[in-house]
């Protein structure tokens, strides 16, 4: 067979090769190594399509059932997702029901505010602040004892002085007198 012809029958038929025969010639060779006769009987040719029939069956038949895994996995996992969606919701209209009753004890809070006087809040100031000077007071002038963590072995500790403890006001910040 000629080059040509060869290479036409090639390019008809996806995965066959053109290859030099024994007789300085050229033959086509099918993706399964056979050699490709130039005139096939009818017979092989009606095989050859039942077969490829049989094969694009198995193909399909394969990826339907691989389709049908896939939905099913996917109805599941969605299946998941909704009740999970729904238990978020039932908590998100829990949490608006709170912030409701919230504001409306806001509002209520906010209406006896709005009833003491500018006289009576100026002395709800001055005695919020005598009570924060107070125990700000109190605070700085106790007094406590801890153990430090050199157990008096270090001669020149920052905190003790080699004692092995220190003195600390209320807010445990260390006194030095």
């Amino acid at each position: 067979m000629n080059y040509r012809d060869a290479l036409e029958i090639a390019r008809r038929n996806p995965g066959f090769s053109v290859t030099r025969g024994d007789d300085d010639g050229f033959i086509v060779r099918r993706p399964d190594g056979s050699l490709f006769s130039e005139q096939p009987s009818a017979i092989d040719e009606t095989e050859q399509l039942r077969h490829e029939i049989e094969m694009v069956r198995k193909h399909h038949d394969e990826a339907l059932a691989l389709w049908d895994e896939e939905r099913r996995r996917s109805d599941s996992v969605l299946a998941g997702r909704e009740a999970e969606i729904r238990k978020l919701q039932m908590e998100l209209h829990k949490e608006h029901q709170g912030n409701l009753e919230a504001a409306r004890h806001i509002e209520q809070l906010q209406a006896k505010i709005a009833k003491v006087s500018q006289a009576e809040w100026e002395k709800i100031k001055a005695d919020e602040e005598q009570e924060r000077k107070v125990y700000a007071k109190a605070m700085k002038e106790e007094r406590n004892v801890v153990k430090c963590a050199c157990l008096g072995e270090v001669e020149n500790c920052a905190r003790c002085d080699g004692r092995g403890s220190y003195t600390t006001d209320g807010y445990g910040n260390p006194v030095y007198a």
